[in-house]
């Protein structure tokens, strides 16, 4: 017994007692990041609730105030333009609910559903609070017109009028465009210079892409501001000839253009027209394009039948608000 005991004392040192109980120690480590953790859960779940109810409850004061509020119902709509498009015509194409609320209207929308018109160049829409909508409208200029024949659903062959605006856009006729009431009390035809093209070309609410026409339209816009309007009219212009244009006059004078220089032939134009008045000769075709000499055939000398006499041209009516 005693041997037994002396041993067991003796190598106690190397026994396995639990000296430090480091498990005790990685225990309270781990509680203490669960603790950390479950907290900013908890604080980012609040976070977020109360987002969820801010969002939620900021969209129903929202549509209770403004997208569901009957004051901001629209009851009067304002159009005005700068053609002769009238306030009906304009309003047929803006389409609102009977109970259209002004801040729900879609103003991109009706801004875009308007200028896909071809009558249309800009147009620009705005709410007025509390029920008002606003739009203004910019409407193409018409400044050359185009004639071709179409057959109708009865079969009937008639002449159909396209107007094409400055920058050579093709649209339908207006009333208020070709339709004028005189002072008398009856309507004319509103005449603008017709434009003599290839027809297979046109295309409704299609630019025009024909080598000729923006030469043709510069023309046309030129001879307003010249000395030449109103003196003579000019009937229609032909662009169907390389690199010139031909213009017809109302009084039944040819004259050519080159597509290059308008300003400096108008000029020229004017020069001859003053010398033929004071010779009391009329002509029958002026080439300008030549520059040797005196580019005019006398009517009188004129192998071309005498042109019969044409009225003249209403001229469009000016521009107008509605």
């Amino acid at each position: 017994m005693g041997f037994f005991s002396k041993n067991r004392a003796r190598n106690r040192r190397v026994s396995r007692d639990v000296v430090l109980n480091v498990k005790l120690s990685s225990d309270q480590v781990r509680s203490r990041r669960m603790n950390i953790a479950a907290r900013v859960l908890m604080v980012l779940f609040c976070l977020a609730f109360a987002g969820f109810v801010f969002l939620r409850g900021g969209q129903w004061l929202t549509n209770r105030l403004m997208y569901e509020n009957a004051a901001f119902t629209v009851r009067k709509v304002e159009v005005t333009t700068d053609g002769v498009m009238t306030h009906a015509e304009i309003r047929r194409f803006v389409i609102l609910r009977p109970d259209q609320n002004l801040y729900a209207l879609d103003l991109a929308a009706v801004k875009r559903d308007l200028e896909m018109l071809p009558w249309i160049r800009h147009a620009f829409v705005e709410r007025v609070l509390p029920e008002t909508l606003r739009i203004q409208v910019e409407e193409r200029e018409p400044v050359a017109e185009i004639r071709r024949p179409v057959t109708t659903p009865r079969g009937e062959l008639v002449t159909q009028r396209l107007l094409v605006d400055d920058s050579g856009f093709v649209m339908p006729a207006l009333d208020g465009w070709i339709k004028h009431v005189n002072t008398s009390g009856n309507v004319d035809q509103v005449a603008f210079p017709q434009m003599m093209m290839n027809l297979t070309d046109v295309v409704d609410g299609r630019r025009l892409e024909v080598v000729g026409v923006t030469s043709a339209i510069e023309l046309l816009k030129r001879f307003e501001l010249s000395s030449m309007a109103g003196v003579v009219d000019i009937l229609s212009i032909d662009i169907t000839q390389p690199d010139e244009l031909v213009v017809t006059t109302v009084q039944g004078t040819k004259v050519t253009f080159a597509i290059q220089g308008i300003d400096r032939q108008l000029l020229r134009w004017r020069e001859i027209h003053d010398r033929l008045a004071a010779s009391r000769v009329t002509a029958a075709s002026i080439n300008l394009t030549v520059a040797n000499h005196i580019p005019v055939i006398p009517a009188e000398l004129s192998r071309q039948p005498e042109t019969p006499s044409r009225p003249k041209p209403v001229r469009p009516p000016r521009r107008r608000n509605v």
